[in-house]
Parts: C-alpha cells; sequence; structure tokens
C-alpha cells in the first residue's frame, strides 16, 4: 500500500497529465491529427491528414497515440525520475518561485511527496 506521499504524488502527476488530455476531449473532432504543441494557435486545430502542419511546419501527431500514451502505466521510478526532472526545471526556469512561499516551505512540500 502506498503511502500518503505517493499518493499525493501520483494525484498531482494525475492533474498534471490528465489536464491536458481533457482539453483535448471537450475540441471539435474535425480530424485524427493534432499539431505537436509550440504554443501556436494550430496547436487547437485538427488535422484529417498525417504529415506536417501548414502552420508552424510540426509534426502531426495522431490522437490515438496521443489517448494510448495517456493510459500508459509508468512504474513508479519513472515518475519520480519525471517529478525530479520537473523540479529541477521549475527551480532553473521560475522567475519568482519563491515569491509566495519560502524555499523552506517548498522544499518540505516536495518532501511531502516523497522526493
Amino acid at each position: 500500500m502506498p503511502d500518503s506521499g505517493m499518493k499525493q504524488l501520483i494525484l498531482f502527476l494525475g492533474v498534471l497529465i490528465g489536464w491536458p488530455l481533457s482539453t483535448l476531449s471537450a475540441q471539435p473532432k474535425s480530424g485524427n491529427y493534432l499539431c505537436t504543441p509550440c504554443e501556436a494557435l494550430c496547436d487547437t486545430i485538427t488535422f484529417a491528414h498525417q504529415g506536417l502542419c501548414p502552420h508552424c511546419n510540426m509534426p502531426l501527431l495522431s490522437l490515438d497515440s496521443i489517448g494510448r500514451a495517456y493510459q500508459a502505466v509508468y512504474p513508479p521510478e519513472v515518475l519520480k525520475a519525471d517529478f525530479s526532472l520537473l523540479r529541477t526545471a521549475l527551480e532553473a526556469a521560475h522567475p519568482a518561485l519563491y515569491w509566495h512561499r519560502s524555499k523552506v516551505a517548498i522544499d518540505n512540500k516536495f518532501k511531502a511527496l516523497g522526493h
């Protein structure tokens, strides 16, 4: 039985991963392919054929393959490595990470999640 820190980690990652999937399912289904996320408006457009996005030239991804990736079951070690990468990226790139909470408070939250 996982401890509460592991449960919180799984819940956090589930929300982090599940949110993009919920926005995908809310889109009109006019095609079977979606642009690779590039922060442009074409991220929300679906296309009928495989290939490159005509707007940003990024590869188009099959909605079926995206759905399978979200349904995959990953071992705890992989999730912990991803969580560690997320923390490292957050600490390196966030312009005001400690604006509302101290470094000690945030470190304690990460510790509570079992990291």
